[in-house]
């Protein structure tokens, strides 16, 4: 993506700069400021900042970037191809006591010790695809670790490093992986940065760069995500806001739809829901994608942002699935423009792990936003599922959610009621009793009422106080699991007092041993 057309987004996220549309911040930043060398690879390693700093090309082969783009990215062996930008005084990033610099990289599985990026005291190592990232800072400390140590040959990265006074920050797609002290440089004078390998170190990158940018300023971390999100997204998808200003409420609730995946000659659509809520001045909510003929769905923490009529979204965290463990889903981001006639939300979807991109249509839901693949798992009570058992049929292995009434705690506490001690005395024991090939698995939730650590941490107290339970009651412990959620999977829209009341809850899936 030229940055030029990167640039021009503020035409529709505010003339005095790129405005932040990320957690309901109002600030305004400007990613054209400090540029000092921009090699978005189109065609060359030419430099686009118009400072001059043009790159001279050994061996690399220009291939598709990571939208698919014919020659707009660099393509390297892991031996002696490299670019390399002769020394200038604004690229001494041995000596800056600030600076920035970002590039998009996709590796492949021959990468092992080898250099990324390189000049003098400065530059990134790629460790491995099963091994950090290192990266220099000055010859005083030697290599520094990254966290992330899996890497995957079919993705696309975005890294930052940030340089500060007495600090180097290390960001991967947008987050902050490591903050480190800053060693002081020592090279006496400028150098050329080679790109891909060195000539003078053994090891070269093997796989894609694209998009290298570099800055005489140390961006911030809401710069750096905001760098991600709009370099990740081709800008000739993203849609002009219309005035006036559409209200909150209007996209709140839940949305049910489709997904289109153009290209994939497997699964060519998906059932597709997004729902959402406000909670301490953001928009959070959930998305659930299920996997046409089959049994498998995943539900996906999201964020999402409203400007005018547009609706920024994106995926975070897988948060339930069934069925597709072997499956990584994809965590998809996109522009939806919210229709006030048709009450609908249209737009295009791109993801962060995977290759993709594709529209959604929605339109408003008449039913509650599922968590749980109810139509494929039913919820049963203890008689339904009794008789189940009774008549051994094909359904015996399938995981199925209990029906019981309420557990119900003291306010705050983990301490079961005493009528819902007698209520699991007089149920669940006999039935687990009576069923010794059953086993069973107690999930805690909360409503998101208080701190969301604290809700995790009551929720887990409260599945093992009925763990607990009925391991005193004789149950062995062999058939029992359990775990505690939070308030990240709720059935329930937390705005009123009936639909909290409902999310802080226990609940019990059983399983029939082989």
């Amino acid at each position: 993506m030229n940055l030029l057309h990167m640039l021009s987004v503020r035409s529709w996220l505010g003339a005095a700069g790129l405005l932040a549309a990320l957690g309901g911040s109002a600030q305004t930043i400007d990613l054209g400021a400090g540029i000092v060398g921009y090699y978005p690879f189109n065609g060359s390693a030419s430099d686009k900042s118009d400072h001059n700093h043009h790159g001279i090309v050994t061996g690399a082969q220009l291939t598709p970037d990571r939208f698919g783009t014919a020659n707009s990215a660099y393509q390297f062996n892991g031996v002696d191809q490299q670019i390399r930008i002769p020394a200038a005084p604004s690229l001494d990033l041995t000596r800056s006591a600030v600076l920035s610099v970002s590039v998009w990289v996709q590796p492949r599985d021959e990468n092992s010790g080898c250099i990324l990026l390189k000049q003098g005291d400065f530059g990134i190592k790629w460790g491995g695809m099963q091994a950090s990232t290192t990266f220099y800072a000055g010859s005083g400390s030697g290599y520094n670790n990254s966290r992330r140590t899996r890497w995957n040959s079919s993705e696309w990265y975005h890294l930052v490093i940030v340089q500060e006074q007495d600090r180097l920050i290390y960001y991967v797609n947008g987050a902050a992986d490591q903050i480190l002290e800053r060693p002081r440089a020592t090279q006496p004078a400028q150098q050329d940065l080679f790109i891909g390998a060195h000539p003078y170190f053994w090891g070269g990158f093997t796989g894609k760069i694209d998009d290298l940018c570099i800055y005489n300023r140390p961006l911030n971390s809401l710069e750096v995500e905001t760098l991600y999100q709009l370099q990740n997204m081709p800008v000739e998808f993203k849609p002009k806001p219309a005035a006036p200003q559409v209200d909150v409420s209007e996209v709140l609730g839940t949305w049910q739809g489709i997904l289109i995946q153009p290209g994939n000659s497997k699964i060519a659509s998906y059932a597709y829901w997004i729902t959402l809520e406000r909670k301490n001045g953001k928009l959070t909510g959930y998305s659930r994608i299920e996997i046409p003929e089959s049994q498998s769905y995943g539900v996906i923490m999201a964020e999402a942002t409203l400007n005018a009529n547009v609706l920024e979204f994106k995926e975070k965290q897988v948060a339930s699935q069934k069925n597709y463990e072997n499956f990584r889903w994809c965590m998809k981001y996109g522009s939806l423009v919210y229709d006030p006639k048709e009450k609908s939300l249209r737009g295009k979807w791109f993801a962060n792990n995977c290759a993709g991109s594709g529209e959604i249509f929605l339109l408003r839901s008449g039913v509650p936003f599922n968590h749980f693949d109810n139509r494929l798992s039913p919820k049963v009570s203890l008689q339904e599922y009794q008789a189940l058992l009774s008549s051994r049929t094909q359904d015996d292995q399938a995981l199925r959610t209990l029906v019981l009434e309420p557990v119900a705690f003291q306010t705050g506490s983990a301490v079961i009621t005493a009528s819902s001690q007698a209520y699991l005395r007089q149920t669940l024991v006999p039935f687990m009793q009576s069923n010794p090939a059953v086993r069973i698995k107690i999930s805690g939730h909360t409503d998101d009422i208080g701190d969301e650590t604290l809700n995790l941490r009551l929720s887990a107290q409260r599945a093992r106080a009925v763990a607990e339970f009925l391991t005193r009651a004789g149950i062995p412990g062999g058939q029992i699991q359990h775990e505690g959620f939070g308030e990240s999977r709720p059935i329930q829209p937390n705005t009123t007092p009936e639909g909290r009341s409902a999310n802080r809850r226990v609940e019990f899936e059983v399983f029939v041993n082989q």
